[in-house]
């Protein structure tokens, strides 16, 4: 693509859709790395009030390319078609890939300077943390260079049909959380190893993941490309669950997994304090000083956290298409 302009500021989470009819007074509740707050929390990151301005945007692309390519999610309800899944999911690797790039900078730049003023302990527990975190950052780069070229490949040839695959479950209620992003999932809802991360010697592949909100209903969806290895066993599993364990599973899975994830301010003011710390406590698995859940991060804990209503799964895999 040639761009007409600069980039603008891109919500990968639709604007005027998911993030508007989950906010209060303008404003959700997301978790992000803000250095005051983990400095009053010990590293531990809680929900903060962000407004919908600044909520889910990345710098993707010019005003008149951003429109044209997602304007089939953009301006028509998210019923989902396979074009649909697929540009939910391309809109996210967009996203990761953007930040990917921003966190090789930021921990670069923690490598050179972050241990000042700790102990020698500390000093070395931090550089080991981060010298191993940029191994896996510039891995993870590496897969999604690979995977942007791939589905930049099927959003020019219009071949979603024949090389995207999704499962979703429709919400027939009003979502109190929105969320998209990409991962190269390591485990499926069974604790199934997929995945495995920090091999240089093994590519992995990106499985995207949206939940859509309109101020009725909307849509939680998992989706690949056709010949993903992980990303097409992630989904073959999500499939043998029922409506409603996908349905939680989908809640599991945002807090857990994925950074680009939102909240009603009012749903949580409401949860219980156990369950505050369930979310939080899955927020922050794999960062520093918090350990990673590993096999049982998607598993079933039988909590639940929100009442959705769920609909009928939707399946579009490759046996089944015909």
């Amino acid at each position: 693509m040639t761009c007409c302009g600069p980039p603008i500021s891109s919500h990968s989470i639709q604007r005027r859709g998911s993030l508007a009819s989950i906010a209060t007074k303008g404003h959700v509740l997301g978790f992000r790395a803000d250095f005051g707050q983990l400095n009053e929390t010990g590293g531990r990151i809680e929900p903060l009030k962000i407004g919908l301005k600044n909520a889910s945007t990345f710098p993707g692309f010019c005003a008149t390319h951003d429109r044209a390519t997602f304007d089939a999610i953009e301006r028509t309800p998210i019923a989902p078609t396979t074009e649909q899944g697929f540009l939910l999911a391309y809109r996210a690797v967009c996203k990761e890939l953007f930040q990917k790039r921003a966190q090789l900078d930021v921990m670069t730049e923690a490598q050179e300077t972050g241990d000042h003023g700790l102990s020698p302990l500390d000093q070395l527990t931090f550089q080991n943390w981060v010298s191993s975190h940029l191994s896996g950052v510039r891995l993870g780069l590496r897969d999604l260079g690979r995977e942007k070229s791939l589905h930049d490949a099927i959003l020019l040839n219009r071949t979603w049909d024949q090389d995207y695959c999704f499962v979703a479950v429709p919400i027939a209620s009003k979502p109190t959380i929105v969320s998209s992003g990409a991962v190269i999932p390591e485990y499926d809802f069974a604790g199934n190893s997929l995945a495995k991360l920090g091999r240089p010697d093994l590519e992995c592949d990106l499985l995207a993941f949206s939940i859509v909100a309109t101020d009725h209903d909307g849509v939680a969806l998992w989706a690949c490309r056709r010949d993903s290895e992980h990303g097409m066993s992630f989904l073959r599993q999500a499939a043998t669950l029922s409506d409603e364990e996908l349905l939680q599973g989908a809640v599991r899975f945002a807090f857990e997994l994925i950074e680009n994830t939102f909240m009603t301010p009012d749903w949580w003011s409401e949860l219980p304090q156990n369950k505050k710390e369930v979310v939080v406590r899955r927020a922050n698995s794999g960062l520093l000083f918090s350990p990673d859940a590993g096999p049982d991060q998607l598993r079933d804990d039988g909590i639940r956290l929100v009442g959705w209503t769920a609909g009928t799964r939707i399946v579009r895999l490759d046996e089944h298409r015909g």
